[in-house]
């Protein structure tokens, strides 16, 4: 049963998401405000920062068990050979599942919040929460609206930590920064936001382009259900236009901020441009020519799999980063 549950959990991608809360800390944080504002490191230790990345993985846990949950009939079609509730857990022991994940994860938002300067913070893991209810009970097979509300709440790691360090630096050193920059969101923290927005805007596409390719890989499964995915609605060969053409301009948009915006050290070392043509840009290819080609339902794994891979290796960029600044 246990190894059913972690398989229910996706504990790879888990590991993802916690990783990425703790590499905003130690790969971007620490060391930008280190060069930047030599006063202090961040406020949260790392405990703290763990715990915060704990929550963070519950959260997105919880958001797979109740999509599974509700996704029972489509799975049977779409890939029976890995439909866990019903078949090796409970729909009932899911729900406790799903419940016990939330709530401890909005609990331990909640502990971090107050040593940031604001238990309220829990409202963001809350609202991500209720997106993830919300995506997976109403919108899941509707027309892109499903694929935007994903797209958000995956976007929406990448910020949560500088979210809750951002608040507990201002309590500690506001007065400083309106000294300093003339803005408690001066200085450091508006370098940092812009490479944090950055990041999770990269996130953002990056998870719609990927939550198309897998609605053209549901098809059959979708349509059984009476779904209105963009493939259902507008077919295969206008969906797979449409990725392309996302793909396309992700790749251009990275390629133009690169090499024209992203001009300072340590995003003009060589180490970090090859980097990111090696491992982010080039890789957006073998997306493109992977639904180019693909004709049945098991050819868009690939795309897929490179979207999370993308995913990856631009959170990786952080070690990059690191290591120049």
């Amino acid at each position: 049963m246990v190894n059913n549950i972690v398989q229910l959990l996706r504990w790879k991608n888990l590991l993802i998401a916690g990783g990425t809360v703790l590499l905003t800390k130690y790969a971007i944080f620490e060391p930008a405000i280190k060069t930047l504002f030599s006063l202090s490191s961040s406020t949260l230790n790392f405990f703290e920062t763990f715990l915060l990345a704990i929550s963070v993985m519950m959260i997105a846990a919880g958001g797979y068990v109740i999509n599974d949950i509700n996704d029972v009939k489509v799975d049977e079609i779409n890939k029976p050979d890995k439909v866990i509730i019903g078949k090796h857990i409970s729909a009932k022991f899911a729900e406790f599942l799903y419940i016990v994940l939330n709530v401890l994860g909005i609990l331990l938002a909640a502990y971090v919040g107050e040593i940031a300067g604001n238990y309220r913070l829990i409202l963001l893991h809350a609202i991500i929460a209720g997106i993830l209810w919300i995506y997976s009970k109403y919108v899941k097979n509707t027309f892109l609206l499903g694929n935007v509300l994903v797209a958000l709440a995956s976007s929406a790691v990448v910020l949560t930590y500088f979210i809750f360090e951002s608040l507990g630096y201002i309590k500690a050193y506001g007065d400083i920064l309106k000294i300093n920059f003339k803005s408690i969101v001066g200085g450091p923290l508006n370098t940092l936001w812009l490479y944090s927005i950055a990041l999770a805007l990269f996130g953002f596409v990056l998870s719609i382009i990927r939550e198309i390719v897998k609605d053209l890989q549901d098809y059959k499964g979708d349509f059984s259900v009476g779904a209105g995915t963009i493939p259902i609605v507008l077919g295969e060969k206008a969906t797979k236009t449409i990725v392309i053409l996302i793909a396309i301009l992700l790749a251009l948009s990275l390629i133009y901020i690169l090499h024209f915006k992203l001009n300072t050290p340590p995003f003009n070392e060589f180490s970090f441009i090859l980097y990111t043509w090696l491992l982010v840009i080039l890789p957006i290819a073998d997306i493109i020519y992977g639904v180019i080609k693909a004709k049945k339902s098991e050819d868009y794994q690939r795309p897929s799999n490179t979207c999370k891979f993308i995913m990856v290796s631009g959170i990786l960029t952080t070690l990059i980063y690191a290591f120049n600044a």
